[in-house]
């Protein structure tokens, strides 16, 4: 149990942000996108982007932490693909795409529970 709990632990929330402060540390300067829009169109694009990630994870992994941690992987990996491009990296929008799986996750719930 202690095993696949730390397992978890590590894989959904550890490795993720021992990642994002490793990109943060590396680089000089400004790497950190200033955005704080929560209501532009970006935002919206990163939610329904991560809700279709996660709905596509559901090919590969059965659980929820896995698609949502996978969602969450490939947002930090588009956010560090746009700082090189000369964009900063968007924790707002690495969020959004959180929100986005957590939100399809409810959803999924829900319809799994009526049927």
């Amino acid at each position: 149990m202690t095993s696949t709990l730390s397992h978890q632990f590590w894989c959904s929330w550890l490795l993720p942000l021992l990642l994002s402060l490793c990109c943060v540390g590396i680089a000089g300067g400004q790497v950190i996108d200033r955005d704080t829009c929560w209501t532009c169109r970006d935002s919206f694009e990163h939610f329904v982007g991560g809700a279709a990630v996660d709905q596509a994870a559901a090919i590969v992994w059965r659980k929820p932490w896995q698609r949502v941690t996978a969602t969450a992987a490939i947002g930090v990996t588009f956010e560090i693909g746009q700082w090189d491009a000369g964009g900063g990296i968007g924790l707002k929008d690495i969020a959004c795409d959180i929100a986005g799986a957590l939100a399809r996750e409810a959803v999924w719930a829900l319809i799994k529970r009526r049927h």
